[in-house]
């Protein structure tokens, strides 16, 4: 009996020590020679650390036998909650993270804390030199995007490849790939009928959204292509449609709070931007980041974007929002800040306090040392902290920071490495399926009580909401209550369709079945399951899980399976059979 129990704790905790690899591909186990050593999910602690004035002293270390092992394995789980307060999860890579990261500390003078061979090695590894294009699980995502369901920003075919031609020319490495094919690629994606660029090559079969000409993806086009070409001279013609395209984008005539602003796009039924609403300051700074590589940004109707600026600046606390709607939180103000700071700049706008945005700017960095999006948000997503220094390095801001401030900011990138490349989500960013895992292996062997049981009760209480259509989890742990969408659209979170799932091999949800399962079972092991019942009702979550059963028999392949979330409505057949997979059924 002692022996099976060992050799099961020694698969959960190999389990733990992989647990960032959260619903991934089973393929990226290739890359687990690369964590052995360094997982920030299996740190190295010797006994030598273990002195008297460690609270975890009473727990025996290694020995030569395997309970040794599972000792220290349970030691280490530990002892990282107690110093750190979060199990750390590994999520995984993507260029776009990557570009993120290498911005950053490429910005704060700190690229030297890259290894840069690892990274490139990261970067060609998704590159197909038959197509020489880069494809990630991003741009397979987007190659699989449902409009009738949901699409996600800044991860389109043409911005993955734009995020990695930007990375190695932050490495000085452009001299692998193919230059000229990778201009005509990003030229292939340019849209004749509307003049902007779409997120792969425009061909007139393509379905109406994916030939979408949006901001997002004509700022990224343009601005790799003023990269990599010598100048525009051969493009004059689809220069000046471009510029029109922007201009007809912002918003002019009838008096009203979004007067100024721009859209991302033409189509008012295509949700782009998700989750903010448009007009915003990111389309906003997309199109005149982009009229300022053609030294056009003054073609804009500046007095307009003067009073959308002023409508989105508070002169009491010194920041900007994000649009006029901002789900009523503030949301991403620290972030907008940082944008309204650098189109004041490029506008001329003379309307805010610059000395008192810069302060409010620098005073809002996080314990991690860099920034949460918002003061009233604390998610600490990559773009976050990339925007706000992108920003901040374009004013000429970064050069108030100090030498220490910067080491720190770029320290903190550290948390976002995992194996070769960056991610979106830094570490402490607990997945559900970890809790579930580290509670199944301390109930194993008794030891449930060693957990901080107080404090992970209500981190998994806090990632519960009974708002949705729903009682659900979150897919991750939070310390507050509050919003917990995910701005990034991290892999592990969010997808929307199954055309190329042999690809994703995943269909994952923020919030789900399965997460709600992961939550329940540890509350159970955690013998908070109760006292979870008398804050919400479980018999209300309950019937909301049996009323998410499809029971539309017209769709004969999922007749009697579950939705990962929404109630079955029988007029909405259609697109719930879309939602439907085995694993939350």
């Amino acid at each position: 009996m002692r022996l099976r129990k060992e050799f099961s704790l020694l698969c959960i905790v190999l389990a733990i020590v992989v647990s960032g690899i959260v619903m991934t591909n089973t393929k990226d186990l290739e890359d687990i020679d690369n964590i052995t050593d360094t997982s920030p999910a299996f740190p190295q602690v010797s006994a030598a650390n273990n002195t008297n004035n460690d609270p975890l002293s009473n727990i025996s270390l290694l020995d030569d036998s395997n309970s040794g092992l599972i000792n220290q394995m349970f030691y280490q789980k530990l002892k990282e909650y107690n110093d750190a307060g979060y199990f750390s999860t590994i999520y995984e890579s993507s260029i776009q993270a990557t570009y993120y990261a290498l911005y950053i500390l490429d910005a704060l003078g700190n690229l030297d804390q890259v290894n840069s061979s690892e990274v490139i090695t990261y970067l060609l590894k998704h590159y197909d030199p038959t197509t020489n294009l880069f494809m990630d699980k991003l741009a397979y995502r987007y190659l699989d995007t449902d409009f009738s369901q949901t699409y996600y920003p800044l991860s389109s075919v043409l911005q993955v490849n734009s995020y990695a031609v930007f990375s190695l020319s932050i490495l000085n490495r452009l001299d692998l790939i193919d230059i000229p094919k990778m201009i005509n690629f990003i030229w292939s994606c340019y849209n004749p009928v509307s003049s902007g660029f779409i997120g792969q090559a425009y061909d007139s079969d393509l379905e109406e959204g994916l030939k979408l000409a949006t901001m997002d993806n004509t700022y990224f086009a343009v601005t790799t292509l003023d990269l990599l070409m010598n100048n525009w001279i051969d493009y004059t013609s689809q220069k000046d449609a471009i510029i029109q395209f922007i201009s007809d984008l912002q918003i002019s005539g009838v008096s009203s709070w979004d007067l100024g602003g721009f859209f991302n796009d033409d189509d008012f039924l295509t949700e782009t931007v998700f989750p903010l609403f448009e007009p915003n300051l990111f389309s906003s700074y997309w199109g005149i980041k982009t009229l300022e590589v053609f030294n056009m940004e003054s073609s804009i109707q500046v007095a307009d974007f003067h009073t959308f600026l002023t409508g989105l600046y508070n002169e009491e606390d010194d920041y900007f929002r994000i649009s006029e709607s901002d789900y009523g939180m503030n949301y991403t103000n620290i972030v907008a800040t940082a944008l309204g700071l650098e189109l004041s700049d490029i506008t001329g706008f003379q309307g805010i306090s610059q000395s008192e945005v810069i302060t409010f700017i620098l005073a809002n960095r996080n314990s991690f040392g860099n920034w949460d999006q918002s003061t009233t948000v604390t998610h600490h997503e990559l773009i976050d902290i990339f925007q706000i220094i992108r920003s901040l390095k374009n004013a000429g801001i970064l050069t108030q920071l100090t030498l220490l401030e910067k080491k720190e900011i770029a320290d903190s990138i550290n948390n976002y490495h995992h194996y070769n490349g960056y991610s979106s989500l830094s570490k402490d960013y607990i997945s559900m399926n970890l809790i579930y895992t580290i509670t199944s292996s301390f109930e194993l062997f008794d030891r449930i009580s060693e957990l901080d049981i107080y404090d992970i009760y209500l981190k998994i209480k806090n990632s519960y909401s009974d708002s949705y259509e729903t009682g659900s989890f979150n897919g991750y742990l939070t310390d507050a209550i509050g919003f917990q969408g995910l701005r990034s659209h991290p892999i592990e979170y969010y997808t929307s369709g199954k055309r190329n799932y042999e690809y994703i091999n995943q269909f994952p949800q923020l919030r789900s079945h399965q997460s709600t399962y992961y939550a329940l079972a540890s509350l159970k092991k955690l013998f908070k399951l109760d006292e979870f019942g008398d804050a919400y009702h479980l018999f209300e979550l309950f019937n909301d899980i049996v009323n998410t059963q499809f029971l539309d028999d017209s769709y004969s392949d999922n007749y009697g399976a579950f939705t990962p979330l929404w109630l079955y409505e029988e007029s909405q057949a259609g697109y719930l059979n879309k939602k439907i997979s085995f694993e939350y059924s």
